[in-house]
């Protein structure tokens, strides 16, 4: 299974820093390279439904995954 990439990264003062070399390094990685990518970034204050969108999206994948390959648990 993947994990998270953090592309985009909060400095001490809140503001936010783009890692342009993360980036690039997924991108060029080549199980990627013929493969649909998806970036979603969210932003907020602790306990608003940040990690609820995230593993609707995890699960949706790892759905679509068994799917793929024939296994339907």
């Amino acid at each position: 299974m993947g994990h998270p990439i953090e592309i985009v990264k909060t400095s001490p003062d809140h503001s936010f820093v783009f890692n342009e070399e993360s980036l690039t390094r997924l991108l060029n990685q080549d199980a990627l390279k013929y493969r649909r990518l998806v970036i979603v970034s969210m932003s907020g204050h602790f306990d608003r439904s940040k990690d609820l969108l995230l593993n609707f999206f995890l699960r949706y994948m790892n759905y679509q995954d068994k799917l793929k390959n024939g296994s339907e648990e």
